[in-house]
């Protein structure tokens, strides 16, 4: 009993010092070190889904505006693929032209003969075997509408066929970003490369934003109010950068469902960070407490040192055997952060 008792001074000493060191200390508690990744705004991977020959029109290194050509696969091909493209939809309006030119003369035919006298007009009638009135003349009508809407419905899927062909072929920036080749472009003035596999041929990237993005999966983690977590990253060579939460969605990693934090990084810190993305890195989480919270941060050896022989099997009854003024926080990698209750 008198070791517990110790144990209880001890504790009740190191609350009144740390109590002391948090009030004049900034108010930021370390919370553990986590798997982490630099991903940018959007990222689309353009894969060549056949061999063929691939023609680079931009092989720089620069950032790339919205509408730059990166690319044409198999150029000459396509360029053949239009012609007959070009060449159909002119038989088609042809064949249209032919069409409706019979119907336009049965039609000024009909008219002729629907402005006779009635007498003559019968007499035209049984000579060309027509029956001139109204409903012939609508349902003429009708065919040359029907045939003209044909040849141009013919007509439009030819061009969207080719489009959704060329779409594939010709390959553009979708918005100002970087583009990364997983295809090494011809050396010298050379920009043709004849590739013989499928596969991704390049990856284009939106860093109008970058984000450093963890997985959390604690659950006194999860419950914390985003924003007031931070995550510092260190780049080396002293230089390290921190970054606010900004959003957080669920997402598939490791064939499950995960809940993804992303933390924005500042535009001056973009660049450094650029050369971060695809790497595997570590960065460390952070909570900032407002000014109304009273916390208690406590190594974890610590703490359980506190209980001298005194048995415990979880946290939360250490807690509330040695501090009973507060409630977990959190439980970090090293430390637990103690709240105090409210009255």
């Amino acid at each position: 009993m008198n070791i517990f008792l110790s144990g209880i001074k001890a504790a009740a000493q190191t609350l009144i010092l740390l109590s002391v060191a948090s009030a004049t200390a900034v108010q930021e508690y370390y919370i553990g070190r986590y798997p982490a990744a630099v991903v940018p705004k959007r990222m689309l991977t353009v894969p060549l889904n056949k061999p063929g020959m691939v023609e680079f029109c931009y092989t720089g290194t620069d950032r790339v505006t919205k509408g730059t050509m990166l690319v044409k696969i198999n150029p000459e091909e396509l360029a053949l693929q239009e012609a007959e493209m070009l060449n159909q939809q002119k038989q088609n309006r042809v064949k249209e032209a032919e069409t409706l030119l019979q119907l336009r003369r049965q039609k000024e035919e009909l008219e002729f003969i629907m402005a006779q006298p009635a007498s003559r007009r019968k007499f035209m009638e049984s000579r060309f075997r027509t029956q001139a009135d109204q409903r012939a003349l609508d349902l003429l009508n009708e065919r040359i509408a029907v045939q003209e809407e044909a040849t141009r419905i013919a007509n439009a899927k030819l061009q969207r066929a080719f489009d959704k062909v060329k779409e594939e072929q010709l390959i553009s920036m979708p918005f100002d970003g970087r583009v990364q080749y997983h295809v090494s472009p011809g050396e010298g003035d050379e920009k043709s490369l004849l590739v013989t596999q499928t596969g991704p041929l390049l990856t284009v990237v939106d860093d109008s934003m970058l984000y450093i993005a963890i997985t959390p999966e604690e659950s006194s983690i999860v419950k914390l109010p985003p924003e007031q977590l931070e995550l510092r990253l260190e780049l080396g060579g002293g230089l390290s950068l921190r970054a606010p939460w900004h959003h957080k969605k669920v997402e598939m990693r490791n064939r499950r469902e995960s809940l993804v934090y992303y933390f924005a990084i500042a535009a001056e810190d973009r660049e450094r960070a650029w050369e971060q993305v695809g790497a595997n890195l570590v960065a460390e989480l952070r909570y900032s407490a407002t000014e109304n919270e009273e916390l208690l941060s406590i190594h974890k050896a610590e703490l359980a040192a506190q209980a001298g022989r005194q048995p415990f099997e979880t946290w939360e009854e250490l807690v509330a055997e040695l501090h009973p003024d507060y409630r977990i926080l959190f439980v970090g990698e090293t430390h637990i952060c103690l709240k105090k209750k409210a009255k």
